[in-house]
């Protein structure tokens, strides 16, 4: 569980293990990540500044330093917000504090792009790609 104290950058390498898998797919897996859906892997790449299509099998140890960071901030940072919140009201919390999820042509919350849907999602997620860019290594495939 990403938001367990205990979950290491270490275990999180080890699941990704340098899969050739887009990142969006593999934090949606249960197997990979519990509990991670459509939404939250938006806002966790966006969080980490990683694309959305790059592969585990590209990310250097910054990269997944920084997602591991934004799994944990992210997810943490949901359920503090949510406490008290009466379940009639929850759904509209989540999607008010949605950064870039939901947002196709909104003006980028940080930097000076624009949310635009994620390529093959048919727009169930969005990105910005002026913030969230491939790795090196992906810029190659």
């Amino acid at each position: 569980d990403a938001v367990d104290p205990g979950y290491s950058r270490e275990m999180l390498a080890q699941a990704l293990g340098g899969r050739r898998k887009q990142l969006k797919a593999l934090l949606q897996e249960q197997e990979t990540l519990a509990g991670i859906g459509n939404a939250y892997s938006d806002e966790i790449l966006y969080a980490a500044r990683l694309s959305p299509t790059a592969h585990a099998s590209s990310l250097s140890e910054d990269d997944i330093t920084r997602l591991h960071l934004a799994l944990h901030d992210t997810l943490t940072s949901a359920v503090i917000a949510r406490r008290g919140v009466p379940i009639a009201q929850q759904k509209a919390a989540k999607v008010a504090a949605m950064l870039v999820h939901g947002r196709t042509g909104e003006p980028c919350p940080e930097g000076d792009g624009v949310v635009e849907d994620i390529p093959g999602t048919k727009g169930a997620g969005q990105w910005c790609p002026s913030c969230q860019v491939l790795p090196d290594a992906d810029h190659n495939t």
